[in-house]
């Protein structure tokens, strides 16, 4: 949460610093379907930010978590990495 807040008001390196300490508690605490959730929130940032080379490394990280948990294609971690596909195709196609 602090992070959208951060990045709304347009300190990107702020928010992304926010998901870094997230990130990291997520990955030691193997909390998977969390940790692809907060991939995909920092995928969302770096779209807007043009950054979108390590935005779609994010994406294709979150998808091999959705993966690797047997995801269903209706679950909230499945959502979120296609509505962050749609949003990454749509900036390079217009980048």
């Amino acid at each position: 949460v602090a992070a959208d807040v951060r990045a709304k008001g347009s300190d990107l390196e702020g928010a992304l610093r926010a998901m870094d300490d997230a990130e990291e508690l997520l990955r030691v605490d193997g909390r998977r379907v969390d940790l692809g959730k907060i991939l995909c929130r920092r995928c969302n940032l770096l779209v807007d930010a043009g950054q979108l080379d390590e935005a779609r490394q994010l994406l294709d990280e979150s998808a091999a978590i959705a993966a690797e948990i047997g995801a269903t294609q209706d679950s909230e971690l499945r959502r979120d990495i296609q509505r962050q596909r749609a949003r990454l195709t749509e900036r390079a196609r217009r980048a």
